[in-house]
Parts: C-alpha cells; structure tokens; sequence
C-alpha cells in the first residue's frame, strides 16, 4: 500500500483511499480541483479513522487494468474510463461497479458566482 494515508492515486482525476479492508472511498475530481479535494476534510472519514494502516496491495493486470484489493475487497479500475468494478474477495462476486461519470462546469450563486462543477454518476447494484 502507499504510505500517504493510504491514498492510491490511480490517475490525475481519480484515487481510491483505502479506509479499512472492507470500505475503499472513491475520491474523483476534474483535473483542475483535485489537489484542493484531497486537501478537504472528508464527510465519511474522521481524521482518527482508520486507527490502524489497512492492508492492501496494489496491482497491474497489463496496462488498460489497475487492481486494489484487501482482505475482504477488490476493486478493478479500467484505466481508459476510469471506470470501477467492486468485487468480494471470498466469492469473487461483484458487488457493483460505476459505467458513467462527468463533471460539468457551473457557477454557484451562494458563493459569489464562484466556478463550481455538477457531478453526474451511476452505479449499477
């Protein structure tokens, strides 16, 4: 795993944190905003949370496929759509997966017309 609070940076718009080896937070942003998203305090993960560094590994299956898998998760990311299957490891079962994600540049009239994005994703269950 990565020692940077175990943040797997899988490409400029897209990391996977891996909070325990049974909950992986998706952290997808356009280009321009990720840095101050990553530096922003998360809604789910409380600064003490995880008290330990889970285990994880972090693999390649060539080069369209990167691969994060724990005890219990695995998550298969295609690395031309940025598009993300989760599997459970003991049964190999897929749990879910993302087919569809976009950020639409708008401005927010509550902050002062500052530029703001709409995110649009699916999932399928």
């Amino acid at each position: 795993g990565t020692a940077a609070g175990s943040l797997v940076e899988v490409s400029p718009t897209l990391a996977i944190g891996v909070c325990e080896e049974g909950i992986l937070r998706v952290v997808r942003a356009p280009s321009d905003a990720k840095a101050a998203l990553l530096a922003r305090e998360s809604l789910m993960v409380v600064p003490t949370f995880p008290s330990t560094t889970p285990r994880y590994t972090v693999t390649r299956e060539g080069p369209a496929t990167t691969v994060i898998t724990t005890s219990t998760l695995k998550a298969t990311i295609d690395m031309a759509s940025e598009h993300i299957t989760f599997y459970d490891v003991a049964s190999g079962t897929k749990l879910t997966a993302d087919f569809a994600h976009r950020f639409v540049p708008t401005t927010d009239p509550a902050l002062g017309n500052a530029s703001s994005y709409v995110l649009s994703q699916s999932w399928q269950l």
